[in-house]
């Protein structure tokens, strides 16, 4: 593949893609959740950079560790808590919709039939599912514990039967869980 188009400005933790739109986790403060139009250039034709048309600062001064969006709901983990917010509009300041403290570092989100799933970082909940079919109002997360270090990754199947968690590497413990 050949890349059309760039994007500057931002140390980047994570991203999440859909048709139109991409999505940064950072480092930025005020900018936790970058949000851009993949159908909108600044500078076109040569030298095309993707437009940042929104962005989600979350209440916390915390950095965004990972992202993730469907429909009008974006989510995010920064630091030990989980975000939903508003992407009813994708351009300017998205609202806070609710949080939910996790039980350390909260590293990947994945979100499949109206359950986030967390790949946290904590000797002893690798796994957090959070019930989000109302994101202005989160559940306790349930907690799922392995015999592993810190959750680092998580991917869950389309009809949200089997999740693979990668863990942290360890000599005595298996880093890979179904």
């Amino acid at each position: 593949p050949s890349g059309g188009a760039t994007f500057d400005g931002y140390k980047t933790n994570d991203t999440f893609g859909e048709t139109n739109y991409a999505y940064l986790a950072t480092d930025t403060n005020s900018k936790e959740i970058v949000i851009m139009d993949l159908n909108q250039y600044s500078d076109p034709p040569t030298n095309s950079k993707y437009l940042e048309v929104g962005s989600f600062d979350s209440s916390g001064p915390t950095d965004g560790n990972s992202v993730y969006a469907i429909g009008d709901v974006g989510y995010m983990t920064a630091g030990s808590t989980f975000y939903t917010f508003d992407l009813s509009s994708h351009s300017g300041s998205r609202t806070q919709k609710a949080s939910k403290a996790l039980a350390g570092t909260g590293n990947k989100i994945v979100v499949v039939n109206n359950k986030a799933y967390i790949a946290v970082n904590s000797a002893s909940t690798q796994l957090q599912i959070i019930d989000v079919s109302n994101p202005d109002s989160l559940p306790t997360p349930v907690n799922i514990s392995v015999d592993g270090q810190g959750g680092r990754n998580i991917s869950v199947n389309q009809t949200a039967t089997r999740a693979y968690l990668a863990t942290a590497e360890s000599g005595t413990q298996s880093e890979f869980f179904i």
